[in-house]
């Protein structure tokens, strides 16, 4: 089941998605893959990860991703709400590095997305 979930984790960064004709189904297939999953963490870091491929994608698949997300909102809103924990603001801390989002991590499970907030959802405009 981990191997499933890395690999469909891995693909929304593979490129011939966006040029791909079966956005429904993929979509599809995350949504069914999300809310089955048990691990709060993957299902944190496909969020992250989804809202950070947004840009590279047209409308319809935007929207799909959005739905999906917002079916689950019980599960999304500690990346929403809580802010991030950074006690001294030292980024050469090694431990600190450590902890911090890693959205290179090829296991959604050790990329912490768990302890970061979903700065993806926040406007531009805004600040």
């Amino acid at each position: 089941m981990d191997r499933f979930y890395r690999t469909l984790y891995e693909s929304l960064l593979d490129p011939r998605l966006a040029k791909s004709s079966k956005h429904t189904m993929y979509i599809n297939l995350l949504m069914r893959a999300m809310k089955n999953d048990s691990d709060p963490r993957r299902i944190k870091a496909f969020a992250k990860r989804m809202l950070q491929v947004l840009s590279l994608h047209q409308p319809p698949f935007v929207s799909g991703v959005l739905y999906t997300l917002s079916t689950l909102h019980n599960t999304m809103s500690p990346l929403l709400k809580e802010p991030e924990e950074d006690p001294d603001g030292d980024e050469d801390n090694l431990d600190d590095a450590k902890s911090k989002y890693d959205g290179r991590k090829r296991d959604p499970e050790y990329s912490n997305a768990h302890k970061s907030c979903l700065w993806e959802m926040v406007s531009r405009n805004c600040c």
